[in-house]
């Protein structure tokens, strides 16, 4: 829809907001909007829960998994306080350890019996988000290289090392989210970016299991699992690549590569393999998943930001 620009005193200019829209979002005379700058746009939002918002949470007779899924999705949300309730010792220093280890600029500020307050201590840096993006990545490649590692000496040993790297990514991937919640809903690439920082948070996830496994389970052909895994190494070195670079067709081979890989080879091992081969295959198979999947996000990005580099050029 048009709105005609009309001048008010020496220099401000105003708009009206729709009727319709303001009943259908419930903004009268006297409310605050939010007001966003977006490159060339201007982003106009009633929601008034951005990053001032509180939510009360009773966590009593949850386990750490729920408490940890339940804290990283409200933290992710953009709520800026949590009041938390719990009923033992357990439940606190479960919250204790998932706020330290999975938030950044988040932490308990009150402590009293069967309660405490999480708080905001300091606000989303957009600009941080891109860095903390590419130490996701860079993250994840060294944990490729942990594995080529305990492979190269036959000892899985580095257990520490990989579930650093796992809350690492975790954290980092969190605070992303949280950047997308508060600042960056509307934006035409947010879905591409979200679905990216979620197989991404999986893929580093798969390799922690199979970390884990390997350190209790000796493959059967060993030289096969190492040569297979190096091949995957090989290709998120290469989506790395392709990413930073924004390169199209590098996507587009990389695609074909990984289907070939997937189809014709894991699957293949997986339905010839028995016992522990079986199931260091099926991780592969998840791993190569994931990338296919990051495939269709990371080329829609590449060709909007090859498109606006264009329009650019031009004008």
């Amino acid at each position: 829809m048009k709105r005609k620009v009309i001048k008010q005193g020496r220099g401000t200019l105003t708009i009206t907001l729709p009727k319709k829209w303001c009943e259908l979002v419930g903004v009268k005379n006297g409310d605050e909007i939010y007001l966003r700058e977006h490159e060339k746009s201007l982003i106009l939002d009633s929601d008034s829960r951005r990053d001032d918002s509180h939510i009360e949470v009773n966590f009593s007779k949850m386990n750490s998994r729920l408490i940890r899924i339940s804290l990283n999705n409200l933290y992710r949300s953009g709520y800026s306080q949590i009041t938390a309730h719990f009923s033992n010792n357990d439940e606190y220093r479960e919250i204790q350890r998932v706020c330290s280890a999975n938030f950044i600029g988040f932490e308990i500020t009150k402590n009293s019996k069967n309660l405490c307050e999480i708080e905001r201590i300091s606000g989303i840096e957009p600009e941080k988000e891109a860095v903390l993006f590419r130490r996701v990545f860079l993250i994840i490649k060294e944990t490729f290289e942990f594995l080529k590692e305990s492979f190269d000496d036959e000892s899985f040993s580095k257990l520490e090392i990989i579930e650093h790297n796992y809350q690492k990514v975790d954290q980092y991937l969190n605070y992303c989210f949280r950047n997308i919640t508060i600042n960056k809903k509307y934006e035409p690439r947010t879905y591409n970016e979200y679905l990216m920082y979620f197989n991404l948070l999986l893929m580093q996830a798969t390799l922690r299991r199979l970390y884990h496994f390997l350190n209790k389970n000796q493959p059967e052909n060993f030289n096969l699992i190492r040569q297979t895994l190096d091949k995957i190494r090989g290709y998120f070195e290469l989506y790395y690549d392709s990413f930073y670079k924004k390169d199209i067709n590098l996507i587009i081979s990389l695609n074909e590569s990984l289907e070939d890989m997937l189809n014709v080879h894991i699957n293949k091992r997986i339905s010839q393999s028995t016992g522990n081969d079986a199931v260091i295959f099926s991780y592969y198979a998840q791993i190569v998943r994931f990338l296919l999947v990051l495939i269709s996000p990371t080329a829609a990005i590449c060709l909007e930001e090859s498109s606006r580099f264009r329009l650019d050029t031009l004008h």
